[in-house]
């Protein structure tokens, strides 16, 4: 949603406090937002990367429809602030996330796999 995307902009642009504030407004939004972050994570930009995979894990739950996405964005990104906001969020999904990387372990890609292992 329109709403959701401006969101995502601010929470990419501006300042920690106007960020925060965007990030909370964004958690309340639920499956709306998280569909617009997911997006967010094949960004070619690191910082966007990873504030969409900090912001999904804020959503927890909400969020677990993604969790795969952002399983292979964790082990795929070569940014350790990425996979590092990744894991986390991942952490914060619950059961959905842990299954999102014990799907990676089957991964046709050797790299991802190995990571994932």
């Amino acid at each position: 949603d329109a709403g959701a995307a401006a969101l995502v902009d601010v929470v990419e642009r501006a300042g920690p406090e106007a960020r925060q504030r965007a990030a909370d407004a964004l958690g309340k939004m639920g499956k709306s937002a998280s569909s617009a972050l997911e997006g967010r994570l094949e960004s070619p930009k690191a910082r966007t990367r990873a504030v969409a995979a900090e912001v999904l894990g804020e959503l927890g739950l909400v969020a677990s429809p993604h969790a795969e996405a952002l399983a292979r964005r964790h082990f795929a990104d070569s940014d350790a602030e990425v996979r590092r906001t990744s894991a986390e969020a991942l952490a914060r999904i619950g059961r959905r996330g842990l299954a999102a990387i014990e799907g990676c372990l089957d991964e046709s890609d050797p790299d991802i796999r190995s990571r994932a292992e």
